[in-house]
């Protein structure tokens, strides 16, 4: 049972806020980390 969700916007980054690139917070980093243990613990879980 496996269900993969893609929020994606420009160039693969991650823009939360207002449309605007001064007010939004740029997420990216956060969510790529938050990427790397959900692969993890993937792994973990089909090992």
């Amino acid at each position: 049972m496996k269900k993969k969700t893609n929020i994606k916007a420009a160039d693969g980054l991650y823009i939360f806020g207002p449309l605007s690139p001064t007010e939004g917070k740029d997420l990216t980093p956060t969510i790529r980390l938050l990427e790397e243990k959900i692969k993890q613990m993937e792994r973990m879980l089909s090992a």
